[in-house]
């Protein structure tokens, strides 16, 4: 056993071999844990000398390094140094306020990736229903294959042929140079193919014309249009609307005037230049 003095107050210890001895001897008392607070054998008993250094180890921060113990109070055994601490126990108390946190949190993270999910669910839905409304509209336009290989359709999905290329008559003043399809004024008409918008506006004979140029250099002109829903310079995707059908210029009845041009700007069959890309009128 040693013992160390500090001013009024002498803390003593129990080395292992002591407590050995005295847990396995007949008559000796059970070993005794460090005792912090008991006066020296030579000081008087005097808890105003005791108090200062009981209130600087009271003073003494918490350990952070865990979770925060309480110590219980023992009312039933007191010095006269302050509140006993004998009999006292270490309780954690963080840890039941730690588990209901992680669980908010978890909680919370497992909503937020139900809202994604969500989300997700109605974006993969709306896209679906728009695939499937391309998929019908390249079909009325008389396309069948694959909607993502598409590269020409018909101007209109709903017509009726009526003058064809190279029609002769007193409506023109030379042969007919395109391909006419009859509908209703205000019929939605679409781009045959991907092509940029070259020119929008009134060429007298023909009415109302846009003129779309496709990377090869071939010119489509679209005639006689109630309107254009285009603006030069814009680029259009094939199968998009792009006008309405109409009556303007030289026209006996509401009709797409559909004009094919090669890179050398001489007008040729419509009708060939749309099979040869997949679709027949």
């Amino acid at each position: 056993m040693s013992v160390v003095a500090l001013g009024a107050l002498t803390v003593r210890s129990v080395t292992a071999t002591e407590a050995a001895h005295a847990a396995y001897a007949d008559d000796a008392p059970a070993p005794r844990a460090p005792v912090l607070g008991t006066p020296a054998p030579s000081a008087s008993h005097d808890p105003a000398e005791a108090a200062p250094v009981l209130d600087v180890l009271d003073a003494l921060p918490p350990a952070t390094d865990g979770p925060v113990l309480s110590a219980p109070q023992d009312s039933s055994a007191h010095d006269g140094l302050g509140p006993s601490r004998a009999g006292s126990r270490l309780v954690p108390v963080t840890a039941p306020v730690a588990d209901r946190a992680t669980a908010r949190l978890l909680d919370r993270r497992v909503a937020a990736r139900r809202r994604a999910l969500a989300t997700l669910e109605r974006q993969a839905a709306a896209w679906s229903r728009v695939l499937a409304d391309r998929s019908a509209t390249l079909t009325e336009l008389g396309y069948s294959g694959d909607p993502s290989a598409v590269s020409v359709v018909l101007p209109l999905g709903s017509y009726r042929l009526s003058a064809s290329f190279g029609a002769a008559g007193d409506l023109w003043a030379r042969d007919h140079t395109g391909q006419d399809f009859g509908a209703a004024s205000g019929t939605p008409l679409h781009a045959v193919a991907e092509a940029e918008v070259l020119s929008v506006g009134d060429a007298g004979a023909y009415g109302l014309r846009t003129v779309f140029g496709v990377p090869d250099g071939t010119q489509i002109w679209y005639c006689h249009q109630l309107t254009a829903l285009v603006a030069p310079g814009e680029t259009v995707e094939v199968a998009e609307t792009v006008g309405l059908v109409g009556s303007t210029g030289n026209s006996t009845g509401p009709h797409l005037h559909l004009e094919v041009r090669n890179p050398a700007g001489v007008p040729v069959d419509p009708s060939d230049w749309l099979a040869a890309h997949g679709v027949t009128p």
